[in-house]
């Protein structure tokens, strides 16, 4: 065999450029011209060293499956948004995360982190049907049973209706009761059970927040803005707090009040920077309020809390996402709604931001949580499957966390998740009006509230 060894160095000699990657500039000049010119003895060296390097060195070239496709995860990506973008639905991230397992033989990380490789199927099912996600079953709740009586506001869309409403319900989802007054909405039980604060939107309890016993025999104003809204009690039940939109420039701020409607006053800060806030929560210390806001320069947004006199404001969790917090009224301890997990999910935390916690993990909506009197378990607000509902996904996907057809539900848990049940499927009713429907407009399902009483 004749030693070609020589005959590639003095090759590569003669047509090495000045400028450039050796090999790229010889590929360039002696393959590239093989591919138009004539061939000649002169390119065989160099074809005989691309062939020997392509055998040894170059990488293989892995095949796709027919029935899916390989996907390698951004910084920003999600199950539920991936879903969303190649499934047309983000209610199939289930799917994505079973034929990840089966072809690759791993679970998916939550969070989802960036360089993971899944593998996303063409469909979900031979039928299109969205899966339900494996949970693993709920740990049995140990200590007593909850009591009291759970009050939610929703849209009653029945034609002899067609307005929103209060009712109120036991928390075994019996007793259902429709409060007296029509075209209410986000209700807060008082922390003896006794009365009730609420928005009006029209009809007999005009546009303004209002309170009154839970009977409904009858009710008084306070605030006086059709704007006012998002209320909440102290722990002592004598002061109520609100955010409301009634400036010109339509910045939401917060107002404490009397529960007889006297004493209205603004919370700011000492330090005469201004304070914006919205969904605000009174802390179980009465001298804390909890709200979703930013800091002065707008940066920094999340949940925060306040002194009442306003020389401490400090970040909760920095999280753009987090909504309706509620606070424990036995502990140092809040519950919220938010998508920091890709979607809406329920967690809780403590006020001083330690001991992050998600409570649920499911391709539904959880939203609006309420804790009960005693502070042992939280109520929320649900699409997942419970009650009468089979499928209720296949009424309508999430649309990115916007409210559909799907059969709205209330669930319990413990604040240590354990004990997950369903309680209460709403029927004929929805937590979207139609936005021929005024005064109401565009109201979604975040723009609510439940509140939990004795």
């Amino acid at each position: 065999m004749v030693n070609v060894l020589p005959l590639l160095v003095r090759h590569f000699r003669q047509h090495k450029q000045t400028q450039g990657n050796f090999f790229a500039s010889t590929f360039k000049q002696k393959f590239g011209s093989a591919l138009h010119l004539p061939f000649t003895i002169h390119h065989l060296p160099f074809i005989i060293f691309f062939l020997v390097f392509l055998t040894f060195f170059a990488p293989p070239v892995a095949a796709q499956p027919a029935d899916g496709a390989f996907y390698t995860t951004q910084l920003s990506d999600t199950l539920p948004h991936l879903a969303e973008k190649y499934l047309r639905s983000a209610e199939y991230a289930p799917s994505i995360a079973i034929a990840t397992e089966k072809q690759l033989g791993q679970s998916i990380p939550d969070p989802l982190p960036p360089g993971f490789t899944l593998f996303i199927p063409n469909k979900p099912t031979a039928d299109r049907r969205p899966l339900t996600a494996e949970i693993p079953p709920t740990p049995t709740a140990s200590g007593p049973p909850p009591t009291g009586k759970i009050a939610f506001g929703f849209y009653n869309r029945a034609l002899a209706r067609r307005v929103w409403e209060i009712d109120i319900i036991n928390v075994d989802g019996g007793n259902r009761q429709v409060y007296r007054w029509n075209e209410v909405s986000e209700p807060a039980i008082s922390p003896d059970g006794a009365h009730l604060a609420f928005r009006g939107w029209a009809g007999d309890t005009g546009h303004v927040l209002s309170v009154g016993p839970l009977n409904g025999e009858r009710f008084w104003p306070i605030g006086g803005f059709q704007e006012d809204s998002s209320v909440d009690w102290s722990h002592d039940g004598s002061r109520l707090v609100f955010a409301s939109q009634r400036e010109s420039d339509r910045l939401w701020r917060m107002y404490t009040i009397h529960a007889d409607g006297q004493n209205e006053r603004i919370l700011s800060r000492a330090d005469g920077m201004p304070l914006f806030g919205e969904s605000p929560a009174w802390s179980n210390r009465d001298d804390r309020i909890i709200y979703k806001g930013c800091s002065p320069t707008g940066e920094d947004c999340g949940l925060w809390f306040i002194t009442l006199d306003g020389l401490v404001s400090a970040p909760i969790i920095v999280d753009p996402t987090a909504i309706q917090p509620d606070a424990s009224p036995t502990a140092d301890r809040l519950v919220f709604a938010s998508m920091m997990s890709g979607n809406w999910e329920i967690h809780t935390i403590n006020i001083d931001g330690s001991d992050l916690r998600q409570l649920t993990k499911h391709p539904a909506i959880d939203g609006l949580p309420t804790f009960s009197p005693d502070g042992e378990w939280i109520a929320f607000l649900s699409t997942r499957p419970g009650g009468e509902a089979e499928h209720p996904f296949e009424q309508g996907p999430s649309q990115g966390g916007q409210s559909t057809d799907a059969n709205w539900g209330i669930w319990l848990i413990r604040n240590d998740g354990t004990g997950l049940h369903h309680i209460f499927t709403f029927d004929g009713g929805q937590m979207k009006a139609n936005r021929l429907d005024l005064p109401y407009g565009g109201r979604d399902w975040y723009d609510e509230q439940i509140s939990w009483g004795r």
